[in-house]
């Protein structure tokens, strides 16, 4: 079986996030597909979830696909890790899953996890949940 090369996959030429194809270290990790060059990683990525390319403000769409697939929570600085923390994500609409469940908070309209203001939760070394549920 052949494996993944290290790294991560940029899908469209206009996402603003890019997935890790293996378990990402914090450092220089090369781009693949519609992306070249290296992106420093903030923190770990691991296999399968997204790290930022670029700035992405609080309320603006997180492209993959080309498409929106949800908003920032917050502002989201590049090379860190994407996920149901700071992602409230379109496919939660459809699912009555992830950031819109019943009963989490509002800030400037937008739907925060429940999790998100959690003591510690946006601290380094912090271990959250997988964004892949």
């Amino acid at each position: 079986m052949a494996t993944m090369p290290a790294g991560l996959y940029r899908i469209d030429p206009s996402d603003n996030v890019a997935t890790a194809l293996a378990d990402c270290a914090p450092g220089p990790a090369p781009l693949l597909g519609a992306g070249t060059g290296l992106l420093e990683l903030t923190q770990p990525v691991p296999r399968g979830h997204k790290a930022a390319l670029a700035p992405i403000g609080r309320g603006q769409a997180v492209v993959k696909y080309g498409y929106s697939i949800g908003l920032a929570l917050c502002d989201i600085a590049p090379g860190s890790r994407v996920d149901e923390a700071n992602l409230a994500s379109a496919v939660g609409l459809v699912r009555g899953g992830g950031a819109f469940r019943p009963g989490g908070k509002t800030a400037y309209g937008l739907p925060v996890h429940p999790r998100h203001n959690e003591p510690g939760h946006n601290e380094p070394g912090h271990k959250g949940g997988d964004s892949r549920d």
